[in-house]
Parts: structure tokens; C-alpha cells; sequence
């Protein structure tokens, strides 16, 4: 698989049906550690509450957003590239 480019600067705003919530789990993560991330934030926009930053190569555990709304945002220096990373997600019921 191709590396991820340099200076990559990519958002995704990712939106449930009212009442639900959504739920990530990643299925790879190779990215420069503590310095190309991946920020989640609670909200349609970065200066929402962040939930969650993750970098490096260890899978991080599985994650619940706080409310039917997500900005996922990733951004790479122009030093090194990982391999990228990979995730799934599903719309849930709080409850569950």
C-alpha cells in the first residue's frame, strides 16, 4: 500500500441520525507518532471539544462519540509518512 502524502490536511464531518451515536474502531494505524494525527472532535468544527488524538502504531482502543456529530480530521508534517490507517464505523444506539 502507498504511504500517505506529506502535509496532508484532510476532514471528514461524519453525521448520525438524531439519538444515535457513532462508533470507531480501527482496523490499522501507522502514522509519524505525535506528529501526523488523527483529531476527533465532538462537533462539525475544530474548535469543537476534541474527544480523542491518536498517532503512532498502536491500535487505539474502540471509540464512542458523545453525540450524533464527528469531525475527524488528520494532518501530516513534510518530514516522514507511515503507511496511513484505516477505520470503520457504525451508527449505534447509546444504549448500546
Amino acid at each position: 500500500s502507498e504511504d500517505y502524502s506529506a502535509n496532508t490536511d484532510c476532514k471528514w464531518l461524519i453525521t448520525a441520525p438524531p439519538g444515535q451515536i457513532i462508533r470507531f474502531s480501527f482496523d490499522e494505524i501507522d502514522t509519524e507518532p505525535r506528529t501526523d494525527m488523527i483529531y476527533f472532535f465532538d462537533g462539525a468544527a475544530t474548535n469543537e471539544r476534541i474527544m480523542a488524538i491518536f498517532s503512532g502504531n498502536e491500535l487505539p482502543p474502540e471509540l464512542s462519540t458523545w453525540s450524533n456529530q464527528v469531525l475527524v480530521w488528520f494532518v501530516s508534517n513534510g518530514q516522514q509518512q507511515g503507511a496511513g490507517w484505516q477505520m470503520r464505523y457504525r451508527f449505534v444506539d447509546p444504549t448500546q
